[in-house]
């Protein structure tokens, strides 16, 4: 057996293995686009600015705070309050938690 054989055997399994890799790509890619788009072509791309009511689902987002993250949040800053020998009360770094959590100003700057 030569080494010319070898090697054309070996160019045509490479071009064999491309082919399915590309086919397999194209099918994944459309199947994907069916999944979100009912269609294995991809729809034109439009460009609409944001509704109002987006908007203000992301505005009230932010607002959005779990017990848990300010109990979190007021446990870490009574630690650094008294790591940095400073008296905090509890009600205060709550509040102060609750603010930062809101995204507002803790300063009121």
């Amino acid at each position: 057996m030569s080494y010319d054989l070898l090697f054309a055997i070996g160019w045509i399994a490479a071009a064999l293995m491309a082919g399915l890799w590309w086919g397999e790509r194209g099918r994944r890619v459309a199947a994907e686009r069916w999944a979100i788009t009912g269609s294995p072509n991809a729809p034109h791309a439009t460009s609409m600015a944001p509704s109002k009511e987006a908007e203000d689902r992301f505005a009230e987002s932010v607002l959005e705070y779990s017990e848990e993250s300010v109990d979190r949040g007021v446990k870490q800053m009574m630690a650094d309050a008294e790591a940095a020998g400073v008296s905090l009360n509890e009600a205060d770094a709550r509040r102060d938690v609750k603010i930062m959590l809101s995204g507002e100003d803790a300063l009121g700057l």
